[in-house]
Order: structure tokens, then C-alpha cells, then sequence
């Protein structure tokens, strides 16, 4: 590599991820390409979060905001001409960063392909059908309704991507945005470009590895979607997700009664936090 390489910045929101987040940074020491630089953006984690990612050398930085803003924070922050929003629970393919550098040449955006990482316990195994179902839907990149998701932007896209978002939306709201903040910031940047392309085989996600931890997931997720029906955002995305029909379809198609089952369990807590939360 040479100082003419371009510089790739990983910016990754974290909260208690002690679990977690030495998979996805040892991913990111194991890639191909190495001109590579790091940022944590911790939300004043309780474990071994920060401590784990400053000995993997990583720069870490305290903010209060949730990840739709902590990334916009470490975007501010970052050197690098791309930018690669990854979660503390992704796992990079070693050649994901290389593949990104190559192909994003003539678009904004990559969509990265995920799939589900060692999936190991019974539960894990159902999350990553689904998870593959997910993918081969119609519409899979969509950027409200598909579960695929540009993750490697040129920075000067996201930045306008950003600026966008913060005409819409108040401060001191993005601030508090978690669940949902991905589609709000895709949909975002599908206003303002199409020229995005997809990145096969790029990352892959770690499962929770029991029901109880989905369903806790779940209601948590459901929980912090609350803060959407307070903001004015054209085709608000928690209003625009794809029907309970859909998915039902596609759980059928599975033939699996287990996929059927953990569906309606993720649902009911997504649907309890929301109301009750």
C-alpha cells in the first residue's frame, strides 16, 4: 500500500459489545487491504467495550448520541475518502474491504450481502434461514422494505446523505434513533442517487443464540422505534416496512414450522415494546 491508496474508514456505533466486537475487529486486522483505520463511537458502555477495542487499536470516542448520530459523530470525525458503516456484531469477509475499493468505482454506495456467522445453536440455525430467505426476497434491496443494506459509501455521498437527514430531522431526535436508523439513513441517500451496487459474500452476523435473547432484541428494538412517530420524515420508514403478509409468505415458503414460530416470537415482542415499552 502507498500513501496514494485510498484511506478506509470503519466507523462503528457501540453499546455493551463486549461480546461481540473482537469478532468484527479482528475481521477488520485480517483484511486484505490494510490501509484501514478504526473509530469506535461508544455510548458510555458498562463492560469491557472500550477496553477491548483501544487494545485492538482502534480510536475510541465517548458519545451519548444512539448509532443514526454516532455515526454521523464518527464521520466527522474520520480521515478516510470511503466509509465503511459497520455494527459491532458484523464480521468482515477478508477481502470485503478490497472488493469494496474496486467496485464502488462510478457509484455512491455498496450494498454489503450478509449472511449469518457459525451458526451453532438451534436458534442460530433458524436466524440465518431466515436470514437467507431474507436476502433472495424481491425487492431485497429496497431501502425501506429489502433487508440489504449499502454499508460502504464514498464520503462525500454520505456526508450529503447526512446533511439531508439533518434538514429533516431535529438534532436533538437523531440523537435518540436506534431502531430503524439504517433504513432512515438508505432511504436517505436512495433520494439523492440509484448509483449503488451490490457487494456479494461481504459480511456476516452474529445471531443471538437463544429465544430469550431474540425476544429481549426484539422488544428492545420495538421499544426505541417509539421515537419515529415524533419526527416528520417523508415515507416515515416505521410506517413503509414491508406487511406482516409478506413475511408470513415467506416463512410458508420456508416449510419450516421452527422459522414460523421464532417469526411470530420477534414479532409479538417487537409489537409489546413498541406499545407497552
Amino acid at each position: 500500500m502507498t500513501s496514494e491508496t485510498p484511506l478506509v474508514s470503519i466507523i462503528m456505533p457501540t453499546r455493551n459489545e463486549s461480546k461481540a466486537i473482537s469478532y468484527a475487529l479482528r475481521s477488520i486486522k485480517e483484511q486484505t487491504y490494510a490501509r484501514i483505520e478504526v473509530i469506535v463511537v461508544d455510548s458510555f458502555s458498562t463492560d469491557s467495550t472500550q477496553t477491548i477495542a483501544a487494545e485492538s487499536g482502534a480510536r475510541v470516542i465517548s458519545f451519548p448520541g444512539k448509532p443514526l448520530s454516532a455515526r454521523y459523530h464518527g464521520l466527522r470525525e474520520a480521515k478516510g475518502e470511503y466509509i465503511l458503516l459497520l455494527d459491532a456484531d458484523q464480521v468482515l469477509e477478508e477481502d470485503s474491504v478490497e472488493r469494496a475499493i474496486h467496485e464502488i468505482e462510478g457509484h455512491d454506495r455498496l450494498i454489503l450481502e450478509e449472511r449469518s456467522f457459525q451458526a451453532e445453536t438451534w436458534l442460530q440455525r433458524v436466524l440465518a434461514l431466515e436470514r437467507t430467505l431474507d436476502h433472495q426476497q424481491p425487492g431485497a434491496d429496497d431501502p425501506l422494505q429489502g433487508h440489504l443494506r449499502p454499508r460502504f459509501f464514498a464520503r462525500d455521498f454520505l456526508e450529503k446523505t447526512y446533511s439531508t437527514i439533518r434538514q429533516l430531522i431535529p438534532d436533538d431526535i437523531c440523537v435518540k434513533i436506534h431502531a430503524h436508523d439504517d433504513e432512515i439513513l438508505y432511504f436517505a441517500a436512495a433520494q439523492l442517487s440509484t448509483k449503488v451496487k451490490l457487494l456479494p459474500k461481504a459480511v456476516c452476523h452474529i445471531e443471538e443464540r437463544t429465544l430469550v435473547d431474540a425476544a429481549r432484541h426484539s422488544y428492545g428494538f420495538g421499544k426505541a422505534a417509539k421515537i419515529l412517530k415524533t419526527i416528520k420524515f417523508p415515507n416515515n420508514p416505521l410506517q413503509t416496512r414491508a406487511p406482516i403478509s409478506s413475511n408470513l409468505r415467506k416463512v410458508l415458503k420456508a416449510g419450516s414450522v421452527q422459522l414460523l414460530f421464532v417469526s411470530f416470537v420477534k414479532a409479538f415482542m417487537y409489537r409489546v415494546g413498541f406499545f407497552l415499552g
